[in-house]
This record gives C-alpha cells, sequence and structure tokens, in this order.
C-alpha cells in the first residue's frame, strides 16, 4: 500500500538508493526514527513489529519517502561548525572562515576525519592545552 503511494506520488522513478524514513510519535516526544532502504521495505514486516507495541503505547506513525543524495555533502554544508576549544584553540574546515581567531588554529578536511570532533576531540585538546608542553618533542 504504502510503495504503491509512495511510486505514484514520487515525480522521478524510485531507484534503489532511495530511502524510506519511518518515524513514530508517543504522547510526549518522538520515540523512534529509523531509515531503511525503499528496496528491503516490507509494510506488513513495520505493521507486525509495531502492532506488538498497541497495547503498551499510543503512538502514531508517519512514512516519508526520503530522495538519495550525497549526506556527507549535507552536512558538511549545513551542519558542521567550527569547534572552539577553551578560547584557545579552534577546529574548522577549508571552506569556513567565520570563525573567532584563537591562538592555535586546526584545519580538517572532512573526509580525512572521524566523528563530529564535539566531546573527545575538546576533551584531548583541553588536556594539552593545560599540559606543560614545553621542552617536549612529539
Amino acid at each position: 500500500m504504502v510503495r504503491e503511494r509512495l511510486c505514484k506520488e514520487s515525480r522521478s522513478p524510485l531507484g534503489s538508493r532511495d530511502s524510506l524514513c519511518i518515524s513514530t510519535t508517543g504522547i510526549l516526544k518522538p520515540v523512534i526514527e529509523a531509515f531503511i532502504p525503499f528496496n528491503s521495505f516490507n509494510e506488513a514486516d513495520l505493521k507486525f513489529i509495531l502492532d506488538s507495541f498497541q497495547d503498551d503505547f499510543i503512538f502514531s506513525t508517519k512514512i516519508e519517502l526520503i530522495k538519495s543524495q550525497n549526506w556527507n555533502e549535507e552536512w558538511e554544508k549545513n551542519y558542521f561548525k567550527p569547534l572552539v576549544i577553551s578560547d584557545e584553540c579552534v577546529i574548522s574546515v577549508p571552506f569556513q572562515t567565520d570563525f573567532p581567531k584563537t591562538k592555535f588554529e586546526i584545519v580538517i578536511e572532512l573526509n580525512r576525519a572521524f566523528g563530529t570532533g564535539n566531546e573527545t576531540t575538546s576533551m584531548m585538546i583541553e588536556t594539552i592545552l593545560e599540559s606543560n608542553m614545553e621542552n617536549k618533542n612529539g
């Protein structure tokens, strides 16, 4: 049913890289959000799983088509912000220029990095900044 409706509503043919976003919303807040490749989606399986929770929870379900795109590029452009640590160090990417000037600047090509760079990176850089590095070679 959903597959047929989405095929009809879609302006272009659905490809193997398109996905569905399945989200459930409870009384107070979103409960579950899941993504599945469009070609792997089985509405009967979803209904079977969700039906097992009907007696214990009140929720609604929404299924939305997500067209294939370069998710890494989207994240880089819209979500990555320079990270300023202890007002002494900034971590940024080459295409960002709007960030505070600090004593240290680390520029990272995002396709050469791992993770978001927030919690662990901040902790490690704060530790280095607080350490006496005088006369120490790396």
